[in-house]
């Protein structure tokens, strides 16, 4: 005999709702990309900018993160961002090299 395990979540009515405050402003910068970006210029400066939305949102979380969490808290997270953006930097430039109009066409503009 199989039994249903039914889980309940509690949720407050009165908390913020990041995720859909997010979804919100990053909606410009995603139909700019899926409905008017025309050229590869386009395409570029489309992701450029939501790029640099994304970044300007993970700094915000960042810093109001930083202001709840005790100091060694604060040094671990620091030093694991710290790690994150070298990888993420590494990756880039692995893209870069690669991603080449050889290899991909057209889309290598896209990084």
């Amino acid at each position: 005999m199989c039994y249903g395990i039914s889980a309940l979540a509690l949720d407050n009515p009165d908390a913020p709702d990041y995720v859909g405050e997010f979804s919100n402003r990053a909606k410009v910068y995603e139909l700019a990309i899926q409905q008017t970006a025309q050229t590869t210029q386009d395409y570029v400066s489309a992701y450029a900018a939501y790029g640099n939305f994304l970044d300007g949102e993970f700094d915000e979380v960042y810093k109001m993160l930083m202001r709840y969490l005790d100091g060694d808290t604060q040094h671990v997270l620091r030093g694991s961002q710290q790690k994150w953006l070298k990888y993420r930097k590494a990756e880039f430039e692995f893209i870069t090299l690669n991603w080449t109009m050889e290899n991909f066409g057209s889309s290598s503009v896209i990084l």
